[in-house]
């Protein structure tokens, strides 16, 4: 079986025991109400896993990924999988067709569950045209297990037709938001049901390019420049564009394709996860959209530049890894990458819930399956080393040697990331790598790998080498090698600079840190993870020189030069998008202008 179909059906049955057949709609795991936009997407994979239950196995397939935990209540067959479908796309229409009713829950307090209410209908157009269009074609199959009445393809036709965009919808163009009803608005364009003329589209379409989408660049910007919405715009329009746009705007489209993939390309991390950068990275729906997006580029370029189609179709793989690595066992399908309960909420942004954005990423893979994605047909390889560097105005850089990754963010989001290494990957099948700034709950502190300065000797306060709202002297530059960085910064009001340089060998990432003419004692901080959820946790092992982190089979040595007059862990208060975390501090007993550090990969 293709390993992205069984994952599917896992996630699926992981989310079936949420879903009320007597009103179509999914529910919350924790929070037991519809949130957001869970519904339509579940339809849509529902439809899809219905259309790969084929030939003889279309009336009895069995579900998988049930546990004693975790007891199907419902689809055992194709049949339920459509069933589940048509319901599911019924009650989505419904709630679009009516945009009185109030918004379905959409963020969240971290102490109490107290929610807020958006309207995010706008993301139900893309999931309701695809459902639509999946379902009329299988109720046209020789075999398939016809509707029962009042939801049949002919019925849910005359709702899409009959739905006011401009009332149900809360945002415009150039928002990532419009983006995402726009391609269900082309979808119901072609079907001849949209009651808009192709100049409309078109003008949507223009204010994207007109001020948010730079093609050259190939990346969409929004304040703070997430990577995750950049990608979650970019993979809208690929999909207008694979779903036979031709307007105006084509060339932009076209150009934006080809760019947009060599920077999705550059910005995965070798563990298949999106570079860290502001809000919603750690989300598993990154991955989904990842092996969308590649899918789509893959597709697109097999004949015209084949060395791109297969360049993204070993990046969908690698993305395949990362979402698949965090599938609980015992739980629904994680939203986050991390396998710790939903309860906890590790990891979760204020309006992630497992309702919505667990779906979410398994109809991005749904998606991806409908278009032919099959991780097993791919072979990964070893990353050539380079160095992929953006300044103005994204200010970051990611390099690549192997089964190594190493980012840079040197204009970090306020609240998210930290400036410096904020992400140092080992490769996929592996759960011990550096992603993301961890937090203090407490203080609100965030921390990167790096060097502190005390003022003296022994416990005293350790402040960030570069200090607070640092800003860069100059471009961020590439090193002497291919997979090398370095730059300058000074903190504010500072008179001292401060220099970073990286590199990346097969195996080490290989760093100084210094602060010319400012000596200081010497503090190296490493945040690390300490429980992900997988049901071990990071051991720390000390020796000269030395600290070792082991979780399972992996094993990363962190080594720097200098005597240590104290090295000590605290464990407690400590998160990042990849689960519970702990902090590590190095005390080098003599000041000094500079650090050199390793961090290795030991196995």
């Amino acid at each position: 079986m293709n390993p992205a179909y069984s994952l599917l059906l896992q996630g699926a049955a992981s989310l079936y025991p949420y879903f009320d057949p007597t009103t179509g709609v999914l529910n919350d795991p924790v929070f037991g109400c519809p949130t957001q936009y869970g519904t339509p997407y579940f339809a849509w994979v529902n439809a899809v896993l219905a259309a790969g239950a084929a030939g003889a196995e279309r009336s009895a397939y069995p579900l998988q990924g049930a546990t004693p935990h975790m007891p199907l209540r419902a689809p055992e067959t194709a049949r339920r999988y459509l069933q589940t479908a048509r319901l599911a796309l019924n009650s989505s229409l419904e709630y679009l067709l009516n945009p009185a009713l109030p918004p379905h829950p959409s963020d969240f307090t971290l102490d109490t569950g107290s929610a807020s209410y958006r309207n995010h209908r706008d993301f139900f157009w893309p999931p309701v045209l695809k459902t639509w269009r999946l379902l009329a074609r299988l109720e046209q199959s020789d075999g398939s297990p016809q509707p029962a009445a009042g939801l049949t393809a002919a019925h849910f036709k005359d709702a899409i037709a009959k739905v006011d965009i401009l009332a149900a919808f809360a945002m415009r163009p150039p928002s990532n938001w419009a983006a995402v009803w726009l391609v269900g608005e082309w979808a119901r364009f072609q079907d001849g049901l949209s009651p808009f003329p192709a100049e409309q589209l078109d003008s949507w379409l223009g204010a994207y390019f007109h001020s948010h989408v730079m093609p050259e660049r190939g990346f969409y910007q929004e304040p703070g420049h997430p990577n995750s919405y950049d990608l979650f715009t970019r993979v809208h329009l690929a999909d207008m564009l694979q779903d036979g746009y031709s307007g105006r705007w084509l060339p932009q489209m076209e150009v934006l394709l080809q760019t947009g993939l060599q920077r999705s390309l550059a910005v995965q991390l070798s563990d298949g996860a999106l570079a860290s950068a502001h809000r919603s990275t750690g989300q598993s729906w990154t991955d989904g959209a990842q092996i969308s997006y590649f899918t789509h580029t893959a597709n697109y370029f097999a004949v015209s530049q084949p060395h791109l189609a297969a360049a993204a179709r070993e990046a969908a793989a690698r993305a395949f890894a990362s979402l698949a690595r965090w599938q609980r066992p015992d739980g629904v399908f994680s939203p986050v990458h991390n396998l710790l309960p939903s309860e906890m909420r590790v990891g979760y942004e204020h309006y992630t819930a497992d309702g919505h954005y667990s779906t979410l990423a398994l109809a991005f893979l749904a998606s991806a399956l409908a278009s032919g994605f099959d991780p097993a047909a791919v072979a990964l390889s070893q990353r050539q080393p380079r160095t992929f560097i953006e300044n103005d105005p994204i200010w970051r850089a990611v390099l690549h040697h192997g089964e190594l990754s190493l980012q840079v963010n040197a204009f970090p989001a306020e609240h998210y990331d930290a400036f410096g290494i904020t992400d140092l990957t080992f490769g996929p099948d592996r759960v011990l790598q550096f992603a993301s700034s961890v937090h203090h709950l407490s203080s609100g502190r965030l921390f990167n790998p790096g060097l502190a300065l005390r003022n003296e000797p022994g416990l005293a306060e350790p402040a960030a080498a570069l200090g607070d709202y640092p800003a860069l002297i100059g471009a961020l530059e590439q090193g002497p090698t291919p997979a090398s960085l370095r730059l300058a910064a000074r903190p504010r009001g500072a008179y001292y600079p401060y220099h970073l340089e990286v590199q990346l060998d097969e195996q080490t990432a290989q760093v100084r840190e210094a602060t010319p003419g400012r000596r200081g004692y010497r503090t190296l901080l490493i945040p690390y993870l300490y429980d992900a959820g997988t049901g071990q946790q990071t051991r720390l092992t000390v020796s000269p020189g030395r600290i070792e982190l082991s979780l399972g089979d992996e094993v990363i040595a962190v080594e720097w030069q200098g005597a240590a007059e104290r090295v000590f862990t605290l464990t407690q208060g400590f998160e990042n998008r990849r689960g519970l975390c702990a902090l590590a501090r190095v005390d080098l007993s003599e000041p000094g202008e500079e650090l050199r550090y390793s961090i290795r990969r030991v196995q």
